[in-house]
């Protein structure tokens, strides 16, 4: 007989993250999720929209 269990995966996976998730967290001072803050956006006026379609042309 072999026992599984199913979750044991996810829940492996989801205490590893977590962990190191702390980890980098205090390494770096952070908190939060590891993804939190680095991305976003902003509405731009229409001088910055002049720019960044001169950009994707060249």
């Amino acid at each position: 007989m072999v026992w599984t269990d199913y979750g044991g995966l996810r829940r492996t996976f989801a205490d590893v993250h977590r962990r190191y998730t702390g980890y980098v967290n205090a390494r770096m001072r952070g908190t939060g999720h590891l993804w939190q803050g680095r991305f976003g956006s902003v509405v731009m006026d229409e001088e910055h929209l002049e720019v960044a379609r001169f950009v994707c042309t060249v």
